[in-house]
């Protein structure tokens, strides 16, 4: 065997070797590319049978994605998968790269072909990739968006890898192809730091929105279905969907999985933040801020521990606040909950103002308070009448009695005392209402001349707003009590005949509503040498319109009258006067009403007028 023979051997041994080591040198294979649609989201599932190490970037003219997926071999069947059932997407075409080429490993490259730029995501699932495409505002099947937005003008650099070039792509069939040229690509970046992995959001010039389309912004609808994803991915995806800058602190981390379904981005945003327990802080130039909840309540001890060293370096003040509708004494206790630790309020009755020392932050946090608490309070005019009407004249005023009678737990009836005596009347009160079209006063003047009703009480008072008002139409009575030991002596004074309590309450829609409490007291006859006294009472809640009546009846009382008629002298002689005598008992029933009308006094134009509270 020659020199010659000797080398081509070891040459071909040699040769032999590298091929095999190379034939061996993928970590794992690429089967299979699988597609769906999930409302508004098309997923685009990589399958591999072990754990894949990728780099993936965006393209434009055309608009594509494309993905390397390192230390790989290409075992899909086919190359190019067009006439997809996906919105858009065109296509996706799947190579191998040469083995000999420059790169240290094989490298199986997936291009996948758009029909308009989108904001994508990729997720991994055991050994598959999960690229999540938004196709909202892309048509059905063809992929075309409703609208085509113009391309921006400067796209930040996509950089993922420590390599300081970029891999030479090549196309599905083997080809070579041009170095990708990734400054054209305007997908968010990663920025690694030391604290943070900040999700930068460059705005295109041009492109302002105004406050109506930041509200349609908030609610796009995004849709999600993942399994163990991390939470990271899932941010920056939101980040760059919803078109805003996202923090993410170097303790926010993990994996979730979700089925979402058209919901609004910010929800979605926020159902991930609260399951892994994290917060999200609104920061003033827009920023959000990703942090865990320990560090939350970290950040926030921390600004009030600023806040209050801040406070303990500036100069306290001392202002006068003027109390315009309510008292000072009122107001005070609602403004001692807004001062701060080491301020002071104090009432001066004489000018009805409160006087506050604290720093200027507190004063005025006082001040708006008082200007939503110290507000001009309706005044109602309470109209009463209490009338002794015949029972069968009750049906002429139109009452509508749709309160019922009230022999019910909201009412209490009762009499005081023992005793074997009949009440003043039933004890059923009955409320309603009476229609606006009836003149009250006429009515009653025309009941009076026919001898059918007596008007016993006519009182009218003024009362604020929720606060009660008292009627009183009879007498009081002083009674005299003795202790159980007989020893002391008190006098207490009682209200007899008709005590009516209401407390109006001023309400939307022109309406008033009343809280009633209607007390009907006599003097009933001795008993066992005790004094005894006849008492109904009842309390209700009724609503009426400004002006209009509550009616208050159903208490009966019975006068007897007896009269007697004599014949001069003949009348008075033995046995035969009595023929020239006679007597006669009457029995008239009466019901006591009681009319109630509530009238709102329109304050002056002048109240409404915010006074100085300098």
């Amino acid at each position: 065997m020659t020199i010659s023979h000797i080398f081509k051997l070891m040459t071909f041994c040699i040769i032999l070797c590298v091929g095999v080591g190379l034939s061996n040198s993928w970590a794992y294979e690429i089967s299979d590319i699988d597609i769906r649609q999930v409302g508004e989201t098309t997923y685009v599932t990589i399958k591999a049978d072990g754990p894949v190490i990728y780099e993936d970037f965006m393209m434009d003219r055309p608009h594509r994605i494309v993905i390397d997926c390192k230390n790989a071999q290409n075992k899909v069947r086919t190359s190019i998968l067009e006439n997809l059932e996906a919105k858009g997407i065109t296509a996706i075409r799947v190579g191998q790269r040469d083995l000999f080429e420059e790169l240290p490993e094989p490298t199986v490259r997936i291009v996948i072909d758009l029909a308009e730029r989108a904001s994508y995501l990729i997720l991994t699932e055991e050994n598959n990739l999960i690229v999540a495409i938004d196709t909202m505002g892309f048509k059905e099947g063809e992929g075309l968006p409703t609208e085509t937005p113009s391309p921006p003008e400067s796209k930040p650099q996509m950089d993922r890898t420590s390599s300081s070039t970029n891999p030479s792509p090549v196309s599905p069939d083997g080809d070579y192809l041009p170095p990708v040229q990734t400054g054209t690509d305007d997908r968010p970046a990663y920025v690694a730091g030391d604290d943070f992995i900040v999700v930068e959001n460059p705005q295109t010039p041009g492109m302002e929105e105004d406050a109506e389309d930041a509200a349609l912004e908030e609610e796009k609808l995004i849709s999600f279905d993942l399994i163990k994803a991390d939470v990271r991915n899932v941010l920056r995806f939101l980040a760059d969907y919803g078109n805003v800058n996202i923090v993410a602190s170097n303790a926010v981390g993990g994996l979730i999985s979700m089925r979402l379904i058209d919901v609004p981005w910010r929800r979605a945003m926020d159902l991930i933040l609260d399951v892994s327990n994290f917060v999200a802080i609104e920061e003033e130039d827009g920023i959000i801020r990703v942090v865990t909840k320990n560090e939350f309540d970290q950040i926030e001890r921390q600004k009030l521990r600023n806040q209050q060293e801040l406070e303990e370096l500036l100069p306290f003040t001392t202002e006068v606040i003027k109390v315009q509708y309510a008292t000072a004494s009122e107001i005070q206790p609602a403004l001692s909950r807004v001062k701060s630790p080491k301020g002071s309020i104090q009432v001066d009755r004489r000018t009805n103002s409160i006087i506050m020392t604290d720093l200027p932050s507190y004063i005025e946090e006082a001040r708006a308070l008082l200007t939503k608490l110290d507000t001009y309070i309706p005044q109602v005019v309470i109209q009463a009448k209490v009338v002794s009407i015949a029972p069968n004249a009750t049906k002429q005023f139109g009452i509508n009695w749709s309160a019922g009678n009230f022999g019910n737990p909201l009412v209490d009836t009762h009499a005081e005392g023992e005793t074997s005596f009949p009440l003043l009347g039933t004890t059923a009160f009955r409320f309603g209402t009476l229609l606006s079209t009836i003149d009250i006063s006429a009515m009653i003047q025309m009941l009076e001349d026919q001898g059918q009703g007596e008007t016993l009480s006519e009182p009218r008072i003024t009362v604020l707003d929720n606060e009660e008002a008292k009627i009183h139409a009879g007498q009081g009575r002083t009674r005299t009590e003795k202790s159980p030991e007989g020893t002391e002596v008190t006098q207490k004074t009682e209200d007899i005949g008709v005590t009516l309590r209401v407390t109006p309450h001023v309400i939307a829609d022109d309406k008033v509503l009343m809280d009633l409490y209607v007390e009907v007291s006599s003097i009933a006859p001795e008993a066992a040498g005790q004094e005894l006294i006849n008492k109904d009472d009842a309390e209700t809640r009724v609503m009426v319109d400004n002006g209009a009546t509550a009616v208050i009846g159903g208490l009966m009382s019975t006068d007897r009258n007896r009269s007697k008629s004599v014949v001069p002298f003949l009348g008075h002689l033995p046995v035969f006067g009595q023929l020239f005598r006679s007597e006669r008992s009457t029995l008239n029933k009466r019901e006591l009403m009681i009319f109630v009308t509530p009238t709102v006094i329109k304050p002056p134009v002048k109240e409404y007028e915010r006074a100085d509270r300098g």
